[in-house]
């Protein structure tokens, strides 16, 4: 006999993924309700230490699943799974035909990253927009979710006797009032206009073709259309809107930021010019704002938390023609002097290489989390804000990556 509720613990502004596993723990085992609670990174001091790994396998034990967060059976961390398909095995659904495309997508987006628009990139730009309403955005995801297996259940009907929907004339549709919603909005900007539209509307001017992609925007409103359409409108409002306040940010007051606070230096590296920008910010935009902007590594600090983050650009630093093709270095090269650095400070014997170079970094240096998939290297992030900020002076961050870079 399934519980009445259960508990579900995840990290802060959740992914697709783990809201598409929470729906399957809903809709598939049968609870009345799911309680999810949401964590700023509130399990890293257990995770530190020997008693608190104990009492969190004991919270496990009296029901609590932690998703993607605790180190436990359902944390997709450094797993080539992501927090959906590993609850979808749990229950055993992960072939039910009616979630097929969920979790090829739930799994592609998580390991692999996405593309701009895609339901992933809405939802993060539908926290943006309901930083402190997380209800909203997995209320908002759920409509998608619900709408998906309806179709699929037809969809995937070894017998079918329905008719089969006119996709192009949905996705036609779905283009239409996107791009009238979008002009709608943004007329409100007067001379912004194009900026703050320029995204979606080359992004429905490609679609307009047929390259159309599984949940991304214009699949996502067409496939509302088709299994929702007393919801859809909205849904297509509210996104439209977190699109647009998240270009309106990016163009206008995170442009002024950057111009403000930002150095740029043009270095070169591998026998190819790349710009480095240093920039001290809280905005969580600028980063993607010094990429926008050409550079090629972007070294960001947040002066009021001290947390420090490193991206790479993989268009700006390509292989000049006469090395060949593929990357002129990864983030992986910066991230092993950095842990190796951050250890010494807290007066740790520096790990092996191989320790270095992981996901997670080592002991003592714990607060350095690389991400192969998109290099990135982060000390704290919007999903984990409670991570111990580096002891490394910011000076000394940049000079260990630049002397890196000087070495590919």
């Amino acid at each position: 006999m399934p519980n009445d509720r259960c508990t579900i613990a995840t990290h802060w502004r959740p992914h697709f993924d783990e809201l598409l596993a929470v729906a399957i723990k809903q809709i598939y085992d049968g609870e009345e309700e799911v309680d999810l609670v949401l964590v700023k990174d509130g399990l890293k001091p257990f995770l530190m230490t020997e008693s608190g790994m104990l009492a969190l396998e004991r919270i496990e034990k009296e029901g609590v699943i932690f998703l993607g967060i605790g180190r436990g059976e359902m944390d997709d961390h450094g797993q080539d799974e992501c927090a959906a398909t590993l609850m979808a095995k749990r229950l055993g659904t992960e072939k039910a035909p009616e979630l097929r495309r969920l979790l090829k997508f739930a799994l592609r987006r998580d390991t692999k990253g996405g593309q701009p628009l895609d339901l992933d990139d809405i939802i993060a730009a539908l926290h943006d927009l309901y930083p402190e309403n997380p209800n909203k955005v997995r209320e908002f995801t759920d409509l998608v979710i619900n709408a998906e297996i309806q179709e699929a259940i037809f969809r995937e009907c070894l017998t079918q006797t329905h008719p089969i929907p006119n996709l192009e004339k949905f996705h036609a549709n779905a283009v239409r009032l996107l791009r009238e919603e979008t002009e709608k909005q943004s007329a409100e900007y007067g001379e912004h206009q194009e900026k703050v539209s320029g995204r979606i509307m080359i992004y429905l001017q490609k679609r307009q073709s047929g390259q159309i992609q599984d949940f991304d925007l214009v699949d996502t409103v067409s496939l509302l259309l088709r299994r929702k359409p007393d919801q859809a409108a909205e849904w297509i409002m509210e996104a439209v809107k977190a699109e647009i306040t998240r270009q309106t940010e990016f163009h206008v007051t995170v442009k002024t930021e950057y111009e403000k606070n930002a150095r740029e230096e043009i270095m070169r590296v591998g026998g190819a010019e790349l710009k480095v920008a240093v920039i001290e910010s809280g905005h969580r935009l600028i980063t993607k704002y010094g990429l926008y902007k050409g550079a090629g590594v972007v070294v960001k600090r947040n002066p009021e938390t001290g947390h420090v983050q490193i991206a790479r650009s993989k268009q700006h630093t390509q292989k000049p023609k006469w090395r060949g093709k593929g990357d002129l270095f990864t983030l992986r090269d910066v991230v092993m002097p950095l842990r190796r650095a951050e250890q010494i400070a807290n007066g740790i014997e520096p790990s092996s290489e191989i320790a270095l170079s992981g996901q997670d970094g080592p002991k003592g240096a714990e607060c350095w989390y690389y991400d192969p998939r998109i290099d990135i290297i982060l000390n704290g992030s919007l999903t984990h804000p409670d991570m111990p900020a580096t002891k490394l002076l910011f000076s000394e961050v940049e000079r260990i990556v630049k002397e890196t870079l000087k070495k590919a």
